[in-house]
């Protein structure tokens, strides 16, 4: 396959101007996105959906878009001959797709074996915030007789259920984002752009899962992780990982700002992709920082990810960094190729993190199983990993500016972590000067992965998930920052530099035999290839077909 070079293009955009493209797919360029592509949207609405002051602050960083559009891919459903739907709650959204479709298999049958499931099983596990039932029944019922109506014109999503951490505004209901004693009496005003596109397809709503306090923090300690019931499922989107791989959903959403659709996959033995950054809509969630948000899903195959990953992708009006979306195919792989990794060039950091011993186990094997599956896997000198509380600083004016209308004025109602946190971030606050540099800093370092990737020919970054074992349960938010990052997480740079990174299951430790991740990180845009990368991984390995006994 010819290695792409970088191309420089301009968009008529007045929002954004298109950098570097580093995608590595072979397609036909196109031409510039034309003036009348624009116009002016709607006004929103007066009250934000997450009934919060959540509104985006301008300018916004933009990820660089390739001038050539990627391959598109063709939907491929296994056999529905082939699937024992006895226990349909053990089964993945490509599965149910494929029985959905057939009439093997009804939503309203699907979706109240996984409320059973949850209702007999989560007491010990504590994924759900809140179910809903009654609202998730009729949803399904209405999904049936959609598909009755339409047949193979019905979205490919329609009947499927799943579950919304607790950051996605849903309206009527409540959204309390982790930390009940601040928004306790909470109630979205509207629906947040994911959630109102997999409403348009039909996906019932199960209910909202929990996320570490505010969604700030690695650990969702308040869950269990269905794996061990004394260790954290990881954060902030524990509950939709610990749900994943309890069976108690399907499919669920996420959010990630340094790690938190990553880490708690990795912990929970499930998959995700955090995106290109703008690739998906935030509007309607509520934020940690917003120009490192991202919105994603998670399920338990690198398959399953792409049909959620394209419902939810595309631009939206309402948030200025999906620019870059404009007209951009949101096509996604559900197959793994014929090559399979023949021909992948992977890169890993010629100087290897530090890593628990059983990590490290995991990580190496890792890296042998893709040699034996025929792809290239050497080292680079990538950038220096980024301090994970030097980020932390940065993040901090823009979760200072949103957690202001309520601290210090309630500075009760929010836990030891998170006072202790907001401390150490006022305390460190950068001038305004400083924190210009370290946004022309984040350029910088998005540029050096973009060449790294250029310069020797790489598809992707094979990096670990988490630096250590899961850790121990503490009690709800009784704990200081340095305990809340304590996992050591090798997340940070998706963020900081916009770029897309699947997290998949790999060979569980050796010393803990707990779950262990690893992650693909590519080019700005190359979100298919992350995932067709993972999904050929996942045709060769079973890893993540592995279920806790529960």
């Amino acid at each position: 396959m010819e290695r792409r070079k970088f191309v420089q293009a301009v968009s008529v955009s007045s929002a954004a101007v298109v950098a570097a493209g580093c995608s590595r797919d072979d397609s036909a360029t196109t031409s510039p996105v034309s003036a009348s592509a624009f116009s002016y949207p709607e006004q929103p609405p007066a009250t934000d959906p997450t009934n919060t002051d959540a509104l985006a602050p301008f300018p916004v960083q933009q990820a660089p878009r390739p001038v050539a559009k990627p391959r598109s891919y063709e939907l491929s459903l296994p056999d529905h001959r082939g699937i024992d739907a006895s226990d349909p709650t053990g089964l993945g959204v490509l599965e149910l797709a494929a029985l959905l479709r057939a009439g093997a298999l009804t939503s309203e049958r699907l979706t109240r074996a996984l409320l059973d499931r949850a209702e007999d099983k989560d007491k010990e596990i504590n994924s759900f915030v809140r179910r809903y039932p009654d609202t998730a029944l009729a949803a399904a019922k209405e999904a049936d007789a959609r598909r009755r109506s339409e047949g193979d014109r019905a979205a490919l999503l329609c009947g499927i259920p799943l579950a919304l951490k607790d950051v996605f505004a849903v309206r009527g209901r409540p959204l309390t984002a982790g930390l009940p004693a601040l928004l306790g009496d909470n109630v979205a005003a509207g629906d947040c752009t994911a959630w109102a596109r997999l409403k348009a397809d039909g996906m019932p709503l199960l209910g909202h899962v929990q996320t570490h306090q505010m969604a700030i923090g690695s650990l969702t300690e308040q869950t269990a992780n269905p794996w061990n019931f004394h260790k954290v499922p990881g954060g902030s989107s524990g509950g939709s990982a610990a749900a994943l791989a309890a069976r108690f959903t399907p499919a669920a959403l996420g959010t990630d700002t340094a790690g938190s659709l990553r880490i708690p996959a990795s912990a929970c033995n499930v998959c995700s992709i955090k995106p290109t950054a703008g690739l998906v809509s935030v509007y309607g969630t509520i934020p940690v920082a917003w120009s490192f948000d991202n919105v994603g899903p998670m399920a338990r195959s690198a398959a399953d990810l792409g049909p959620l990953l394209a419902a939810i992708a595309g631009f939206d009006p309402f948030d200025p960094r999906t620019n870059g979306a404009i007209d951009w195919p949101q096509s996604y792989p559900s197959a793994p190729r014929a090559s399979g990794l023949v021909g992948t060039r992977l890169g890993i950091p010629a100087t290897a993190p530090t890593l628990d011993p059983g990590v490290a186990d995991s990580y190496r094997a890792m890296q042998a199983t893709l040699r034996s599956l025929g792809a290239e896997v050497i080292e680079v000198e990538a950038p220096a990993p980024m301090n994970y509380l030097d980020m932390i600083i940065g993040q901090g004016v823009e979760i200072g500016a949103y957690q202001a209308q309520w601290w210090p004025a309630r500075r009760d109602a929010y836990t030891r972590y998170l006072t202790e946190s907001f401390a150490f971030l006022l305390a460190h606050e950068p001038k305004a000067i400083a924190y210009n540099q370290l946004l022309r800093e984040r350029t910088r370092r998005q540029q050096d992965w973009c060449a790294l990737l250029r310069d020797h020919a790489l598809d992707a970054i094979l990096l670990p998930v988490l630096g250590t074992e899961l850790v121990d349960r503490p009690p709800f938010g009784d704990y200081g920052p340095q305990e809340g990052m304590a996992m050591s997480p090798q997340t940070n740079d998706a963020n900081y530099c916009g770029l897309p990174a699947v997290a998949i299951p790999a060979q569980p430790s050796t010393v803990t035999g707990l779950p262990v991740g690893v992650q693909l990180m590519g080019a700005p845009y190359s979100d298919a290839h992350m995932l067709q990368i993972a999904v050929d991984i996942q045709a060769h390995t079973d890893y993540h077909t592995a279920r806790p006994h529960i």
